[in-house]
C-alpha cells in the first residue's frame, strides 16, 4: 500500500468519544503498512488490515484494532529532522523537514486529582538521571550506556529502613499502578514517595539501616508477609558504558594531559562528570510518561473532570459530536475512560488518582470518584449505581480522604495525559514556517535518492569523487527537480580556517548525490576533529541541531562547566559523525554502507530480488562475483579518501597521533598488505 494511503502512524496520539460521551486518548502502535497478506499471523492477535490501526488506549493500555475513520488525530509524533508535507487534495506538495518541535502537555500530579494544563516539555525533568541505550560524554570520550545500577532506600511504616538495588525493587509491585506488565503505558522508573508492595523476604539481602523488633520478628518467622514500603531516596551507583571514540579538545592539550579511555564501569565521582547526549529528549514526550515538575506561579491548575471537559471542547471544535450532551456530561464527571468496565481498570484508575505523592505511607480515597458521586446523586442510571457500589467498596479499603495541596515551588511527580506539538518546518523552496500544529503535517517515511533540502551537503553524481569539492543546497524546486547549489572547496593546512566559496549554480537533482562524509542531520552525534574554528567551537561531543544554507552546521555541545550546553556553528570538515539514534530501538545505527556486506547491499536490491535470495542458483554465483569487484573497488576508493582526510587532520593536530591511534593504523596497514597479496596488486 502506498504511503499516502495511511492516515495514522506509529506513536501518533489519537482520541475518540466513547458511547457514554467520555473523551479517551490512545496511542497508535501499528498501522497496515507492514501487515502481512497471508493468514498465518498470530491467532491471538487480530491482524491489522488496510484502513485499520492498532491502538493502545490510555491509561489501562488495552489494545484494539479499529477503523481509521473511528478515531481523530490529537497529536502527530514528529522529531527534528523528520520529513513532512502538507496534505492538499490532488496535489503533490513540496517536502520539508522539521527544524524544531515544541511539545505542550497536560500532566496529572500523581497522588492528586489535579491537572496542570499547557506545560512545556522542556520544563519536565526525567525521573531517572541516566538511561540505557543513550550516548554519553565523559572527559572527551563518547560511549553508549549499556546498563544502569542504582540503590533505593525503602522505609516501612514503622520507620524501619533498608537499602536494596534496583533489580530487587523491580520485583516489588507499585500499588498505584496496577497496569499489566505488557501495557504500553507501564513505566518501571522509580521516584521518591513511590509506594511499593512485596514480601519482606525479597528485601532480606538488602542493607538494613534500621529494623524494628516487629519487622525483625517478621523476617525470622513470617518471611512471606507482604508490606508497603515508601521509596525515600534513589542513589545511582554505576553505569556500564561501551566506549566508541574520543573527541578532540584543544590545541593546547598535550599528549600527557590526554586522558586514557575510561573503564566499562563508570562510578564514584566520575558520574558527576557524565553528560547525556539527548538534546531532543523533550520532543519525545508521550502520554503515560512520568516526570518531575517544579510548580510555577502562573501554572493553570484544574481538577481532572474540568480538564476533560476543556479538552473535549477544544478537540471536538468543528467536528460532529455524536453522543447526546446530557449523557456526555454524566460520563465526564464519572470518567469511565473505557468501554469494557473491567474492575481491574477501575482499580488502576482509582489507585493512580488516589495515592499520595508525599512520603506518608497512607493511600488516599479516589477524590474524583467522591466528587463524581455527589454530582451523580440525581442521575439514577443503572450503570452509575453499579459503579457507585464498586467505588464505595474501594473507599472502605483505602481509608480517610486526603488531598495534597500543590503550590508554586513544589517539586511534584507527574504523568502525561495528553500532548500537543508545534513544529517549525524548513520547506524545500527555502521558506521557513513556524509553529505549525503537528496534526496538520503528514510524515514522509520513504524518500528517493534525489530529494534534497536546504542545507544538505552534496557532490556531483559522476565517476571519480573529488574529496575537496562539495556543495550546499540553497533551495529546491520540488516539481522541476532542480536545486540551487553553493559550491565550496575545503580548506587545507596553513590556510584560513574557512572553506573557499567557488560559485552558485543551478543543478538537476539527478546530477547530485549526498556527500559521503558530511551526512549531518538534526540529532546526529558528532565530535570535533579539528580546531580551526577556535575553542569556541565547543568541547567534547555534541549533537547537530541543524544544517544551514550558509554551509555551517549548528551544534549543541555537551561540554563541562561554562561550556556545557554551548551552541556554535562549525564547518562540516571540523566534525566527525559518530552515528544517529534509532527512534524505535533507542540504539545507535551505522550507515547502511558501513554496516557490513549484507546490509550494505540491501539498498541495491529490489523487494523481488530479496525474496528470491534463498533460491539462488549456482550459475548466478558467478554473476555475484563479477558484481563484487566494482563494489570492492568503490570501498577501497572510499578508504583512500578517508585516509587523505585523516592525513590532513593529523597535519593540523599532531597531538591526535597518540600511541593507541598509531597502533590501530598499523593494523590497518597490515590488513591492506594482506589484501594486496590476495589480489596480486
Amino acid at each position: 500500500m502506498a504511503n499516502h494511503d495511511f492516515k495514522y502512524f506509529y506513536e501518533d496520539e489519537v482520541f475518540r468519544i466513547t458511547k457514554k460521551g467520555a473523551l479517551q486518548f490512545g496511542m497508535v502502535i501499528e498501522n497496515a503498512e507492514f501487515a502481512s497478506s497471508d493468514e498465518s499471523s498470530d491467532e491471538e492477535e487480530q491482524p491489522v488490515k488496510a484502513g485499520q490501526i492498532r491502538v493502545a488506549w490510555y491509561p489501562q493500555g488495552s489494545e484494539e484494532v479499529v477503523p481509521e475513520r473511528k478515531v481523530h488525530l490529537a497529536d502527530r509524533s514528529l522529531m527534528p529532522g523528520d520529513v513532512v508535507r502538507r496534505l492538499v487534495q490532488g496535489k503533490n506538495t513540496q517536502r520539508g523537514y522539521c527544524r524544531d518541535v515544541k511539545v505542550y502537555s497536560s500532566v496529572q500530579v500523581i497522588g492528586t486529582n489535579q491537572v496542570i494544563f499547557g506545560v512545556q516539555s522542556e520544563d519536565l525533568t526525567p525521573l531517572e538521571a541516566f538511561k540505557s541505550d543513550i550516548l554519553i560524554g565523559l572527559d572527551g570520550w563518547v560511549g553508549m550506556v549499556r546498563s544502569v545500577k542504582s540503590n533505593l532506600t525503602l522505609r516501612f511504616t514503622d520507620g524501619s529502613k533498608v537499602i536494596v538495588d534496583d533489580e530487587v525493587a523491580e520485583d516489588l509491585d507499585d500499588i498505584r499502578d496496577k497496569r499489566d506488565p505488557e501495557c504500553e503505558f507501564k513505566r518501571y522508573d522509580f521516584y521518591p514517595g513511590q509506594i511499593l508492595f512485596g514480601p519482606v523476604k525479597s528485601l532480606e539481602g538488602g542493607q538494613w539501616i534500621e529494623c524494628s523488633p516487629d519487622i525483625q520478628s517478621t523476617r525470622k518467622h513470617k518471611p512471606h508477609k507482604a508490606f508497603k514500603v515508601t521509596v525515600e531516596e534513589i542513589d545511582f551507583i554505576s553505569l556500564g558504558v561501551s566506549w566508541i571514540c574520543r573527541a578532540y579538545f584543544s590545541s593546547t592539550t598535550s599528549t600527557e594531559e590526554t586522558k586514557a579511555q575510561p573503564k566499562f564501569k563508570v562510578e564514584g565521582e566520575s558520574l558527576a562528570r557524565v553528560k547525556m547526549l539527548n538534546v531532543f529528549e523533550p520532543c519525545t514526550l508521550q502520554i503515560g510518561d512520568r516526570n518531575f515538575y517544579t510548580m510555577k506561579e502562573n501554572d493553570i491548575v484544574m481538577m481532572k473532570s474540568e480538564w476533560k471537559k476543556l479538552q473535549k471542547d477544544q478537540l471536538m471544535k468543528g467536528k460532529k459530536d455524536k453522543p447526546a450532551k446530557k449523557v456526555a456530561k454524566l460520563a465526564e464527571v464519572e470518567h469511565i475512560d473505557d468501554d469494557d468496565n473491567s474492575s481491574e481498570f477501575e482499580d488502576c484508575e482509582a489507585d493512580s488518582d488516589a495515592a499520595s505523592v508525599s512520603s506518608h505511607d497512607s493511600s488516599s480515597q479516589n477524590i474524583e470518584g467522591k466528587s463524581g458521586k455527589k454530582k451523580v446523586k440525581h442521575q439514577p442510571g443503572l450503570m452509575t449505581k453499579v459503579l457507585k457500589k464498586k467505588k464505595l467498596k474501594k473507599t472502605k479499603k483505602t481509608g480517610p480522604l486526603t488531598m495534597m495541596v500543590v503550590k508554586p515551588g513544589d517539586k511534584v511527580v507527574t504523568e502525561t495525559l495528553s500532548t500537543r506539538s508545534e513544529v517549525d518546518v524548513v520547506w524545500q523552496d527555502g521558506s521557513v514556517e513556524k509553529a505549525i500544529p503537528s496534526a496538520e503535517l503528514y510524515p514522509i517515511h520513504h524518500l528517493d535518492d534525489h530529494e534534497f533540502f536546504p542545507g544538505d551537503f552534496v557532490t556531483e553524481a559522476k565517476e571519480g569523487f573529488q574529496p575537496h569539492s562539495y556543495g550546499v543546497v540553497q533551495d529546491v524546486d520540488h516539481a522541476g527537480r532542480c536545486c540551487k547549489v553553493k559550491w565550496f572547496r575545503t580548506y587545507t593546512e596553513g590556510a584560513q580556517p574557512q572553506p573557499i566559496y567557488v560559485s552558485t549554480a543551478d543543478a538537476s537533482a539527478y546530477d547530485l548525490k549526498d556527500h559521503p562524509d558530511f551526512k549531518y542531520r538534526p540529532g546526529s552525534i558528532v565530535i570535533r576533529v579539528m580546531n580551526c574554528a577556535g575553542d569556541d567551537c565547543g568541547l567534547g561531543a555534541g549533537q547537530v541541531l541543524d544544517n544551514h544554507p550558509s554551509g555551517q552546521v549548528s551544534v549543541w555541545w555537551a561540554g563541562e562547566g561554562e561550556n556545557e550546553g554551548v551552541r556554535s556553528a562549525c564547518w562540516p570538515q571540523d566534525l566527525y559523525k559518530v552515528g544517529e539514534y534509532d527512534s524505535d530501538e533507542g540504539e545507535l545505527w551505522e550507515d547502511e554502507d558501513e554496516s557490513g556486506d549484507e546490509s550494505g547491499n540491501d539498498s541495491w536490491e529490489t523487494e523481488e530480488e530479496q525474496e528470491g535470495m534463498e533460491d539462488v542458483k549456482e550459475e548466478e554465483l558467478h554473476t555475484d562475483e563479477m558484481d563484487i569487484k566494482p563494489k570492492l573497488a568503490a570501498k577501497i576508493e572510499k578508504a583512500r579518501i578517508a585516509m587523505t582526510r585523516l592525513e590532513e587532520i593529523f597535519s593540523e593536530n599532531p597531538t591526535l597521533q597518540t600511541q593507541g591511534v598509531m597502533k590501530q593504523l598499523l593494523d590497518v596497514y597490515k590488513d591492506c598488505r594482506y589484501l594486496d597479496r590476495l589480489m596480486g596488486t
